[in-house]
């Protein structure tokens, strides 16, 4: 979430700050994405949960670490059922 919310301007993305209440940071990964980085983690599974449109490879990206997994990896960051690929 912090890479998206610091380089790219994306409407009413990341409400809560961080805290994987809102939803609004929900991004899609490709499928081919290292099965490490589709696990959930603290309120994602529960926030993901009360939404529509997720699917198994679907993240909170507040909840992600940013780290070496993430070189190079384009997501889907999903507004209003929306994607956009970045």
């Amino acid at each position: 979430m912090a890479l998206i919310y610091d380089k790219l301007y994306v409407v009413n993305f990341g409400d809560c700050k961080g805290i994987g209440r809102c939803g609004t940071c929900h991004v899609r990964l490709p499928e081919d994405a290292e099965e490490t980085l589709l696990i959930r983690s603290g309120n994602e599974p529960n926030t993901l949960g009360k939404m529509t449109g997720v699917l198994p490879t679907s993240r909170l990206s507040c909840h992600m670490p940013i780290d070496e997994r993430l070189h190079a990896l384009r997501v889907e960051i999903m507004q209003d059922e929306e994607p956009g690929l970045y």
